[in-house]
């Protein structure tokens, strides 16, 4: 009554060998789930218990059949919501792989971004070093030059006043006063070439010629 249609020969070839099977024995402990008829027509999940006796020297078969629709239905309901819940759990964990990934990514243009600095800052600090030596370098040059200048100019102005004092006196030696002023200027104007080879060196105009000559000498 509870089997459908597509099912009757099936039970009916099972139904007949039952007892010479042992195979068939799992209905004794374990239930076993089947598709049932309802009366309306409907197909419903059913769970059936066999139990097997003896009565006066035969056996007997009494079976439990059990409407578990209910049951299925929760049970589908869960498995629905684990295979939600799973694909939710699946889908955060790409999500949280995903930003993992981000932060490890931005991480490292981080640490980039900080090397960058350091090795800037680095070179700031380096630029500023050579600047403030060049700054003294250049407090030097000028020191030396004002004083490489002075010297010349201070021997000409002299000259000059001596010949401008007494240059109406025939005893003056006017001669020599203006070798001094020649020999002054002279100097100037090698003074005035050096700084200029200077400025040649710096720009890589100058070319130079390499040779030999006794150290002693120029150290003498």
């Amino acid at each position: 009554m509870f089997l459908p249609k597509f099912i009757k020969n099936i039970h009916s070839s099972h139904y007949a060998t039952f007892y010479k099977n042992n195979r068939n024995r799992q209905y004794l402990t374990n239930p076993r789930e089947v598709i049932g008829l309802h009366k309306d027509g409907r197909l419903i999940p059913l769970e059936i218990r066999i139990n097997i006796f003896e009565f006066e020297g035969k056996k007997y078969t009494k079976a439990h059949i059990s409407d578990i629709s209910v049951r299925k239905e929760k049970e589908e309901i869960t498995h629905v919501n684990n295979m939600k819940l799973k694909a939710e759990i699946k889908k955060n964990t790409e999500e949280l792989e995903r930003v993992v990934e981000e932060l490890q990514n931005t991480n490292s243009t981080l640490e980039i971004e900080v090397q960058k600095k350091v090795q800037a800052k680095k070179k700031v600090r380096k630029a500023l070093i050579a600047e403030q030596e060049l700054g003294k370098l250049k407090s030097n040059f000028i020191s030396l030059a004002s004083h490489e200048f002075r010297t010349p100019l201070s021997g000409i102005l002299t000259s000059a006043t001596l010949l401008g004092k007494h240059i109406n006196q025939k005893s003056i030696p006017v001669s020599k006063h203006l070798n001094v002023i020649k020999s002054l200027v002279k100097h100037l104007n090698n003074i005035l070439d050096d700084f200029l080879s200077l400025e040649r060196v710096e720009k890589g105009d100058v070319q130079y010629e390499f040779t030999y000559f006794p150290l002693n000498e120029v150290i003498n």
